[in-house]
This record gives structure tokens, C-alpha cells and sequence, in this order.
């Protein structure tokens, strides 16, 4: 028997900084872990069954996790601001954007619950999970995921798809 999966339980003390995970209680959700931190990780949360965008959630040490590995695979869908453009304040509070830039892809996570409507936004590289500032980058607002690119390859269902939208504003 072979199963077709790179998945494998584990606790997020055991997870490292670029894997992708599922994890939840009563449904499920979906991350990137970006760094260690004391007692825990720092995930780039994707999905949420409470929260219509992606945002900056930490997850305790001994809490499981289905990790998919760090060999998964995102893509980004072409439109209308697929181009090289400065990064104005149009963009700077909306979430799960994916951009270009001469870094390398980086993601749009919220920081914070809402503060009157306003989300403070950090960009992290889906490269080395470093937080990176961002000016100059072709912007993405959907994208697709799936746990590996051979999973896209064979064509696998994506483990989730997304497009951004701005949040709203008090």
C-alpha cells in the first residue's frame, strides 16, 4: 500500500519555520509557520472559520498539528495588479495579498483583531519567513494551495484557494 500524502501529526514545538499545517478545534484551519517563539510558533494563518482574512496567530508548543511539510506549493492568479507598482496605502490594510517583489513572494498577514476597522499589516516572506518591507511589487490578490506540487501536478483538488479583499473599515 502507498498513500499519497506528505502529511504527518506532529506538535507545533516540532514544526519549523516554512511548513505549512492544518490545525483547529472543531474545524479546521490552515498556516504557514514563520518562526519559533517562546513556548510556541508564530503562524501566518490563511484560514480561519471566524475571520474572513489571513492574520498573525501563535500557537502553543504542545498543541498537534497535520503537517504538510515545507515542499508545498502556491499559485498566484493574474489580474489587474499583476505588475511591478508602488506599494500605496491602498493596499496597506488589505490581507492575503501575494506579491513579487525582488525579495522574493511574500504574503499580506493582519497583526491584530480590528482596532476601529484598521488592521496593522505585516509582509513575511514565504522564502525564509522573514518579515520584509515592501514598496515596489506585482501584487496578487488570489491564489490557490496545495500540499505539494505534485498534488498540482496530478491535478489534486488545492487544499484552499483565496482573493483578498479589503477589510472593513468603522
Amino acid at each position: 500500500m502507498k498513500v499519497l500524502s506528505s502529511a504527518s501529526i506532529k506538535t507545533f514545538g516540532d514544526t519549523a519555520p516554512g511548513e505549512f499545517v492544518a490545525f483547529g478545534r472543531g474545524s479546521r484551519n490552515l498556516g504557514l509557520v514563520l518562526k519559533e517563539q517562546l513556548g510556541g510558533r508564530l503562524i501566518g494563518m490563511v484560514t480561519h472559520d471566524e475571520e474572513p482574512h489571513p492574520q498573525i496567530v501563535s500557537a502553543g508548543q504542545n498543541n498537534e498539528c497535520m503537517s504538510f511539510g515545507s515542499d508545498w506549493a502556491i499559485e498566484p492568479v493574474h489580474g489587474d495588479q499583476s505588475f511591478p507598482t508602488l506599494h500605496t496605502t491602498l493596499h496597506s490594510h488589505i490581507a492575503g495579498l501575494l506579491a513579487l517583489t525582488k525579495q522574493g513572494w511574500l504574503m499580506s498577514f493582519a497583526t491584530t483583531p480590528p482596532n476601529r476597522g484598521r488592521f496593522p499589516m505585516q509582509w513575511w516572506s514565504l522564502i525564509d519567513q522573514k518579515l520584509v518591507d515592501v514598496e515596489s511589487a506585482a501584487l496578487f490578490n488570489s491564489w490557490k494551495i496545495w500540499a505539494s506540487p505534485d498534488d498540482r501536478e496530478r491535478g489534486a483538488q488545492e487544499l484552499y484557494s483565496y482573493t483578498a479583499k479589503a477589510l472593513p473599515r468603522d
